[in-house]
């Protein structure tokens, strides 16, 4: 998806773009809870999936701005396209640091 966005400058594209986001992100959202669920067993699956949809706030009250800023101090989104793989993947990061912590967690139960 992140090879069709940046070249989505006419209605083609775009389409392309919304039905394949749109594929990817309803089967995301459609098996986290039982995946969060498999992982992390029916007992702490309301911890997970709070620790999972927590993870994301950060992202979503930050990264606006921030590309907003850079955005206004450059002039230009060019300086943003390298802000946005930037944080892409190291917002990877805290759910990685999450899954080992709870995985932990479960393992020093048993």
């Amino acid at each position: 998806m992140l090879l069709i966005w940046p070249f989505a400058t006419s209605i083609g594209p775009l389409i392309v773009f919304v039905i394949l986001n749109g594929a990817a992100n309803g089967t995301f959202f459609a098996t986290m809870p039982t995946v969060v669920a498999n992982i992390f067993g029916s007992q702490r699956v309301s911890v997970a999936m709070g620790m999972v949809v927590t993870a994301w706030t950060g992202g979503y009250l930050l990264g606006s701005p921030i590309a907003g800023y850079i955005l206004t101090a450059s002039g230009s989104y060019d300086n943003v396209h390298s802000y946005l793989p930037t944080i892409f993947y190291a917002g990877g990061l805290i759910p990685t640091l999450e899954y080992h912590a709870l995985l932990g967690m479960v393992v020093d139960t048993f």
